[in-house]
């Protein structure tokens, strides 16, 4: 196995050079016990995109630990503009779950730099981690392609693309969605949850094409529920001009709680154990490399 280099550093010192060899690719495990995963594996972190009952993941492994729930994080990618991302923070802590997987994983297909900046403890610096990602978008595709996602979607390009805690400049809800619990996740003793669906903006402030961006626990119609109240919704527009904003993606996030303080289970299964270094809140250093 060829290397790759990942260079964590503290936020504001200057990073390396990093090295890339462009015939490196993903490495690519197809349907093992129901699991297509997609994953680069560094000394002390990593990347992989997994579909797992046909429900897509992108994950970042070797984040500076938080607590369980929702966290910010900043990504760029190549030496673009970071924006500010809503992830959810997988239960060691020191790896994140995106909460929009397919789009995230269409933009790695190009490869390059993939800048993120994680807060750490309260009182320390801000860590940035940068990961240079081989020109080859094979594994990933297989990924997409086995949990039915589109390999090009035009949605991707609509610009503001809002992040999920958020709605598109200058609207309000007029009419918010109120999902209501699946049955079948009651049913199945599901107490806790959520879904993120993206949406388009139409006239007169009506909420068009609506789709499941990511869902947990998967299997129990989560994401139905939140894109049939996002569907009953309806946003305030500005009434001179009732076209304002129309054409806009957004996402945002619908969480259940039938429960409160219960714990989720965890979404790291144990069929990549390998993924999760424990060192991971740890800098070692201004360069890692991927082992041979």
């Amino acid at each position: 196995m060829k290397r790759f280099v990942l260079a964590l550093s503290i936020l504001g010192l200057a990073l390396p050079a990093l090295a890339q060899d462009a015939g490196d690719d993903w490495d690519l495990t197809p349907d093992a016990h129901g699991v297509t995963l997609a994953s680069l594996q560094y000394s002390n972190g990593g990347v992989a995109v997994r579909c797992a009952d046909d429900s897509l993941d992108l994950i970042l492994f070797g984040l500076p630990a938080a607590p369980e729930g929702t966290r910010a994080l900043r990504v760029a990618f190549g030496d673009g503009v970071f924006y500010d991302q809503t992830w959810t923070a997988g239960p060691n802590g020191t790896a994140a779950f995106s909460e929009l997987p397919a789009r995230m994983a269409r933009m790695l297909r190009a490869g390059g730099r993939l800048q993120v900046i994680a807060s750490t403890a309260e009182g320390q610096p801000n860590r940035r981690l940068v990961f240079d990602l081989p020109r080859s978008a094979a594994a990933v595709d297989t990924v997409l392609t086995t949990c039915g996602k589109p390999l090009n979607d035009p949605r991707d390009g609509l610009d503001p693309w809002v992040t999920p805690t958020g709605l598109p400049a200058g609207r309000t809800w007029a009419r918010a969605p109120d999902a209501a619990f699946p049955k079948q996740a009651s049913d199945k003793g599901v107490e806790r949850g959520y879904a993120v669906v993206s949406c388009v903006t139409g006239p007169a402030g009506r909420v068009e094409d609506c789709r499941v961006e990511s869902e947990f626990p998967a299997g129990y119609r989560l994401g139905r529920a939140a894109v049939v109240a996002a569907h009953r919704s309806l946003m305030v527009f500005d009434r001179n001009d009732p076209n304002a904003g129309a054409g806009q993606v957004f996402a945002y996030r619908t969480t259940w709680y039938t429960k409160m303080f219960q714990a989720p289970p965890s979404r790291l299964r144990p069929d990549m154990p390998e993924m999760d270094p424990a060192a991971a809140g740890v800098d070692p250093g201004p360069t890692a490399t991927r082992p041979r």
